[in-house]
């Protein structure tokens, strides 16, 4: 039966152990997909150079093993104000650190076009973090230092707020050089076609492509360990399985871990009923056609004792498609059981997607420049790439040959293009001056020509130069087109910011 990609879904889990699988356990772990996404069983691999009498060549050997995926995902806010996008996972993953201001602030008097004091809390802010001063403009600013209450913006605000307005609450993704998380992915093929799983999963690459009345949208490529299709889940609860054959009663146990697929876990059940004491041979099958388990001996005797067993509580018959509410007896050991039920391949929990739309590109913002640039820079296209240095750390006892990855550099690069503006040579001039530059882009839905709270991203970046400047053509019309890249500030401060607010 062909399987459809558009009945497909993906979860996304945090690991505690980088590399240690974890199974989705909410519908708030799923994100929505696009046409064309993949997870990529990868191996390297290795020459076997022996010479056989043969001019051909000889078997070639599985090598690491180094899994891939891609997908498409609308960089849009969750919907809700205060609450993280379900994909929040992969901005962690991807800069290293997240944190929420769950109570919005209130502004105090005195606040001017370039600080914004707080009744209290500021606390809850740093350098990076931005605000949605909520007043007769609902302006959005990232802040750049933070003193007692006192938020000096990264740009200047249109005009000084008065007392009493709301600061928004802030999701903020800051870049790190540790800690960043790794998560496990489960793609759900075709609504239960097939399972792909890729355990220690890292960002490698997130390209943020905005193009005017275009939907903003961000490609995802990730790194992770270890690659399984049709993977079983056993713990601690399934490990068993007693049974009576001619030679008496016994208990198999089978190690609790995920199984790369139904062959791993059907020979490793195997090996388990042969390394009892038993006399007999037993042949643990699963069959592809079916997706049910089948389990056959030599002897005359066979029972499987899912129901009185001595291990019943803790059977693997449930995981393999056996009802376990009474035991297997009556049929011949060479003969054998075949399981009742097929495998699964489906969620075992109903993805719940983040409320808010894809957001298009209109009605933005775009600051380049000093802190006193607030006029918007048309541009028609703007692209952001962060890339992840990504290493192997290699071991010869991790089973796929590669113990975890780490982050060992980070680099961004912003690509605009924009209208170029008679007169305007301030751009050209940064860029021959190696002068610093911050960027700021900002979008959401808006009514009444303000920003509407919980719809609302913020990406910042503090300090970065101009490294290209050259007119173009678009269609017949002049354009500017630059590059920009962050770098980290002389004070080890992060350099670049993605804000929901």
């Amino acid at each position: 039966m062909a399987e459809k990609n558009r009945a497909s879904s993906l979860a996304l889990v945090r690991e505690t152990t980088g590399g240690t699988p974890v199974a989705p356990t909410a519908g708030t772990e799923f994100i929505a997909l696009q046409d064309g996404f993949s997870l990529n069983p990868n191996f390297d691999s290795i020459e076997n150079k022996e010479i056989r009498n043969s001019i051909g060549v000889s078997k070639q050997i599985q090598g690491l093993e180094k899994p891939e995926g891609s997908f498409d995902h609308y960089l849009r806010h969750s919907g809700v104000e205060g609450q993280a996008p379900n994909y929040g996972i992969l901005l962690e993953s991807l800069l290293g650190s997240t944190s929420t201001n769950s109570t919005e602030r209130l502004t105090a008097a005195a606040s001017t076009v370039s600080l914004l004091k707080l009744a209290a809390g500021g606390t809850d802010f740093a350098k990076g973090k931005a605000v949605l001063v909520k007043d007769a403009t609902y302006s959005i600013r990232p802040v750049d230092s933070v003193s007692t209450n006192d938020l000096t913006l990264a740009f200047d605000l249109p005009s000084a707020p008065a007392a009493g307005l709301g600061a928004g609450k802030c999701i903020n993704f800051t870049p790190a050089n540790e800690g960043h998380p790794t998560f496990t992915s489960w793609m759900y093929r075709g609504g239960g076609g097939a399972l792909e799983v890729i355990a220690g999963s890292r960002v490698s690459q997130a390209s943020v492509s905005i193009a005017a009345g275009d939907l903003i949208n961000t490609s995802y490529n990730i790194q992770g360990t270890t690659y399984y299709f049709d993977p079983i889940n056993i713990t601690a609860t399934d490990i068993y399985l007693d049974f009576t054959d001619d030679d008496g009663t016994f208990a198999a146990v089978v190690t609790a871990k995920l199984y790369k697929s139904p062959h791993a876990l059907a020979s490793a059940l195997q090996d388990a009923m042969n390394a009892t004491a038993t006399t007999q041979t037993y042949t643990v099958s699963y069959i592809d056609a079916s997706g049910k388990f089948s389990i056959v001996g030599t002897g005359t005797v066979l029972s499987l004792l899912w129901n009185t067993g001595g291990n019943a509580a803790n059977t693997i018959g449930d995981k393999i498609g056996f009802n376990t509410a009474a035991d297997s007896t009556g049929v011949a050991a060479t003969t054998g059981y075949t399981s009742a039920n097929a495998q699964s391949w489906a969620p075992s929990v109903t993805p719940s997607y983040d409320s808010a739309d894809p957001q298009a590109a209109k009605n933005n913002e775009v600051f380049i420049g000093d802190s006193t640039d607030i006029a918007c820079f048309c541009a028609s296209k703007v692209d952001i790439t962060v890339t992840n240095d990504v290493q192997d750390v290699l071991c010869i006892c991790a089973e796929s040959g590669v113990q975890e990855k780490v982050i060992r550099q980070r680099s961004i690069e912003i690509k605009l293009v924009g209208i170029l503006e008679r007169h305007d040579a301030e751009k050209f001039n940064k860029f021959a001056n190696n002068s610093d530059v911050k960027f700021m882009y900002n979008f959401g839905s808006k009514s009444g020509g303000n920003w509407v709270a919980g719809t609302c991203c913020s990406i910042y970046v503090p300090k970065a130069t101009i490294t290209a400047h050259q007119a173009g053509d678009d269609n017949g019309l002049v354009t500017l087109e630059i590059t920009v890249r962050p770098y980290v500030p002389t004070d080890g401060s992060g350099e670049f910011y993605i804000n929901f607010l």
